[in-house]
């Protein structure tokens, strides 16, 4: 994917590929059995129908998964970190809407089964002390989250939980570096990322080009994948903001 070239994400396969870190899709689940998945998929769980199989139907939460660690098998396309492993937490219906007690949930067990870094490609208007909670427990066991800003134009405040301190917000970026029209914005903002014509895995073993800041967080996550594996230890959120922002491009106002 062009998101992968720009900006030469092959060439730091040299020193880390992701190995040995989790990252949890907090979504409508993920094609379990696609061919450049399923070698990276750890179990999950479905909050929606509370049972083991957290299986995609929607298609929004294979593609998340695959722009974080579609394998590099030569078909398809290839994720930022290919060696990383998924944990899929289906926390939102096939229609792609799920309540915040799914997301809640869907978080702690993230953080309980072992989850290095949470993605998720979700956010609502108003706030919830379930989520907030559950956040919370998240950063004192020293897993980071990554949010998607929201979609609705860059005169808009970004969403929640993505403005809540205990995450780190992704707005969206297009392959000319230019924020796009879509991504909502705000001093809350933390970093920008390719979110525009965005190549990935969809269900039944195929891929579809999608736009939106759910596709500039798990390229965000699957940065922090990379480093987290090559380094081999936890960062706090003040810590990777800071190393991520020591190493992001400036945008010009």
């Amino acid at each position: 994917p062009w998101n992968i070239r720009l900006f030469d994400i092959n060439k730091a396969w040299d020193y880390s590929q992701g190995e040995g870190v989790v990252v949890a899709v907090l979504d409508t689940g993920c094609d379990l059995e696609h061919e450049d998945l399923k070698e990276n998929l750890l179990n999950g769980y479905n909050f929606v129908d509370d049972n083991q199989t957290p299986q995609d139907v929607n298609g929004h939460g294979t593609h998340v998964a695959g722009t974080i660690a579609a394998c590099n098998n030569h078909k398809g396309m290839v994720g930022i970190a290919p060696k990383a492993k998924i944990m899929p937490v289906k926390c939102l219906g096939n229609n792609g809407s799920g309540s915040a007690a799914w997301i809640a949930k869907g978080i702690k067990f993230a953080v309980d089964n072992g989850a290095d870094i949470i993605s998720m490609s979700l956010g609502m208007s108003g706030t919830s002390h379930a989520i907030a909670r559950s956040l919370s427990y998240a950063k004192s066991k020293g897993c980071l989250v990554f949010c998607a800003a929201g979609n609705d134009g860059n005169h808009v405040d970004i969403q929640y939980p993505a403005n809540s301190e205990d995450t780190i917000s992704i707005g969206a970026i297009d392959k000319d570096l230019n924020v796009c029209n879509f991504s909502c914005s705000g001093d809350s903002l933390d970093f920008l990322a390719p979110g525009q014509d965005i190549i990935s895995c969809t269900p039944n073993n195929t891929y579809s080009k999608t736009s939106g800041t759910s596709m500039a967080t798990p390229f965000a996550s699957g940065c922090a994948a990379l480093l987290l594996s090559l380094v081999k230890k936890k960062f706090t959120i003040e810590e990777i903001v800071k190393e991520f922002a020591e190493n992001a491009l400036p945008l010009e106002d």
